[in-house]
């Protein structure tokens, strides 16, 4: 296995085997990132607002565009986490598996029916909405880490959650 050691790439064309996208794609971004994931390339794809719906769409093959709406209402809170996930299955000892500290302010809600043929729900929002799901090596997280947007990132399960995304492309973690 090779070590992780993180950095930012100007195309998909430099082979990242693992990629965070946090922002709308143009089509031939996606085109580039739906060819690195053929490759063999890892997905975490972050919804941060409601605008990314086509490149969701894009980038999952889904038949049409879904509706993404936001969600700022009040906090929600995760529900049905699915440890038994791949993705997951880090989390499954009792101490680690308590996400209800952690408040998500604002997320996007999609409908369940709306997710591509696939589509594994990992994680739902108290409001039934899906939180985290995937479709094979593509992660999606329908709310971000900023501050904005959740605690997240103030967690502890922060790092071992996105270690845990990555954890199937084959890189371990180390210092330069």
């Amino acid at each position: 296995s090779e070590i992780l050691r993180p950095h930012f790439v100007n195309s998909f064309a430099e082979s990242p085997s693992v990629i965070a996208v946090a922002r709308s794609l143009d089509p031939a971004e996606t085109t580039g990132l739906r060819r690195a994931v053929e490759t063999g390339a890892h997905v975490l794809l972050v919804l941060t607002n409601a605008g990314m719906a086509q490149t969701l769409a894009d980038l999952t093959g889904m038949e049409s565009t879904p509706q993404l709406t936001e969600r700022d209402d009040n906090y929600a809170l995760l529900q049905k986490v699915d440890f038994d996930h791949p993705k997951l299955r880090g989390f499954r000892d009792p101490r680690w598996r308590d996400f209800t500290g952690v408040h998500f302010w604002k997320h996007r809600d999609i409908d369940p029916e709306a997710l591509p043929e696939g589509a594994q729900v990992i994680a739902e929002f108290d409001d039934g909405s899906p939180a985290w799901f995937s479709m094979g090596s593509v992660f999606v997280m329908t709310a971000g880490w900023q501050p904005e947007d959740s605690q997240l990132a103030l967690s502890s399960k922060f790092l071992p959650l996105l270690f845990s995304i990555f954890a199937d492309a084959g890189t371990e973690i180390g210092s330069p």
